[in-house]
């Protein structure tokens, strides 16, 4: 079976000259979400020839690249090679060992599609830093809208020709990357608008994988039929389009001593979800600040937005006192829930904890099979303070 990735590589000098070139007002908007410059790090999966790659080094970033393709790798190294801060990596990105949290920047130009979400998402999650920015961008194109009937014919000739070895059947949801750890989702698009020759337009499309892979028997009357549909037509192809751009923030899950400005924002919000006292919040956490427990507080946050936290004190208010400490107050906002935030807050509370000598940890709930997915265990049945029912004690050991 043919790796959809590889055709592009069997093409590398007219995939430089025909591919598009994304426009400046793209390339600033997602410099500007990441903050490149000196001192900032970015990743481009998949360059190509390098068609997105020249932005980010003028920025002074230390820019890396990962490339599958033997022969778009050489002419994407010979023609970036003099700028110090570009380095190129000859590897596939879905299986190369990055460092976790090494990138502010992680980006693709039309790319990431051929990885698929369940293992791109992850990847690109894994390898930013808390809050660094996943950029997404591809050109959609339509030349049916401006040609009406020179799309028609086209049409033609493809039902009659196109027969490939390696159909695109590819189905990536750029706006699925919410499901996969990040948040605050950015769209923008930039319109585009081409004109082609007959012979031009041949050439574009030839560096499509698809039409890379055509059976050798319908090469020459499909591209013959393509190129007289276009002469028949005035001589040229408009392609009106846009360049589609997504930005995604990675999600941070810290302890509220990596950020303590936090202080009262978060006892402001676990107030709001729980009725507890604010200043019943306040006391807990500046104990905790203030170094007089290890017993923390831990918040995911999308920017500066708390979009998820739990606690951990002394005893959740039931009346088994032998088993402490208690995990407590965990909460998610709707609109961020089903993307696994609660389960990445209670593995950060876990390890936190176990590095200070703390473990194991307890848990009340009225939930069943939640927690049991994050490696929790039932334990007990315990009375809560002025409840009529006893609730399920959990523990991680």
């Amino acid at each position: 079976m043919i790796d959809p990735r590889t055709p592009f590589d069997s093409v590398p000098e007219a995939f430089d000259r025909w591919r598009p070139r994304y426009c400046d007002e793209l390339f600033d908007c997602v410099a500007a979400s990441a903050a490149l410059g000196p001192g900032r790090r970015s990743l481009e999966i998949g360059p190509g020839t390098g068609q997105a790659t020249e932005f980010a080094l003028k920025t002074g970033a230390d820019c890396t690249a990962i490339e599958l393709g033997a022969n778009l790798a050489s002419v994407c190294e010979r023609k970036f090679s003099r700028y110090p801060n570009f380095h190129l990596i000859r590897g596939d990105f879905a299986t190369y060992p990055f460092e976790p949290n090494s990138f502010d920047l992680v980006y693709s130009a039309a790319t990431i599609q051929w990885i698929g979400e369940d293992i791109a998402y992850p990847r690109c999650r894994d390898i930013l830093r808390p809050g660094g920015t996943l950029a997404m961008f591809l050109l959609r194109s339509d030349y049916k809208t401006p040609n009406p009937a020179l799309y028609a014919d086209i049409q033609k000739v493809y039902d009659e020709f196109f027969h490939s070895e390696l159909p695109y059947t590819r189905r990536f949801n750029y706006e699925n990357a919410g499901a996969w750890g990040f948040g605050g989702m950015e769209r923008r698009v930039f319109p585009v608008r081409r004109i082609y020759t007959a012979d031009e337009y041949v050439e574009y499309i030839g560096t499509h994988s698809d039409h890379i892979c055509l059976k050798p028997e319908f090469r020459k009357p499909f591209y013959d039929g393509i190129h007289a549909a276009i002469e028949r037509h005035g001589g040229h192809l408009e392609m009106a389009g846009e360049f589609v751009l997504y930005l995604w923030k990675k999600l941070s899950f810290i302890p509220l001593r990596e950020k303590p400005e936090m202080l009262v924002p978060a006892a402001e919000w676990f107030h709001e979800k729980w009725h507890v006292p604010t200043e019943a919040y306040l006391k807990c956490m500046r104990a905790y600040l203030d170094q007089k427990t290890e017993y923390g507080w831990y918040l995911c946050l999308d920017g500066e937005r708390i979009v998820g936290g739990l606690g951990v004190i002394e005893n959740d208010f039931h009346d088994r006192k032998d088993l402490t400490p208690n995990v407590c107050a965990v909460y998610t906002e709707e609109d961020y829930r089903c993307r696994g935030i609660a389960g990445h807050l209670l593995k950060l509370a876990v390890e936190d904890l176990r590095g200070r000598g703390v473990s194991p940890l307890y848990l009340l709930t009225d939930h069943t099979g939640f927690y049991e997915r994050y490696g929790w265990e039932f334990f007990c049945m315990a009375q809560g303070d002025g409840e009529e029912k006893k609730s399920r004690m959990y523990v991680h050991r």
